[in-house]
């Protein structure tokens, strides 16, 4: 991911994930999510069919844009980590609070998991670098 790409995706909370069913079927969600250590954080409630699906086929791809008149966006595709318990379900916690997408709470497992996105393929439109002045 570029310098650009990445900046453009730290200054945004809302993106779209779409996931695919071991059946081959589709969803597509919005979620609230931090970029951070190189990868994007989100959660799920456990049964929610996101997480489900991501639990069987870890394949995933994520779209974070701006509607109209500036038409700009980054898009990744890669392979998901789902943490249902353990220090990575802390860890999560912590990168969402960090970024202001996370639960004012604190969850236990069983009542949230985690996500880690790690993009493997990345695609922009329209992401320029900010320029000074």
């Amino acid at each position: 991911m570029s310098a650009a790409e990445a900046e453009f995706v730290v200054e945004r909370r809302l993106a779209r994930v779409a996931t695919s069913g071991l059946d081959g079927s589709l969803h597509v969600v919005p979620v609230l999510y931090a970029f951070a250590e190189g990868s994007f954080w989100f959660s799920s409630d456990p049964g929610a069919l996101k997480a489900r699906h991501l639990a069987a086929n870890p394949r995933a791809a994520l779209v974070v844009d701006e509607p109209p008149p500036a038409k700009a966006g980054v898009t990744i595709s890669g392979e998901a980590e789902v943490f249902v318990e353990g220090w990575m379900f802390d860890h999560a916690q912590d990168v969402l609070e960090a970024a202001g997408a996370g639960s004012k709470r604190r969850r236990a497992p069983g009542e949230q998991v985690y996500i880690r996105l790690i993009p493997r393929h990345v695609a922009s439109w329209r992401v320029e670098p900010k320029t000074e002045g």
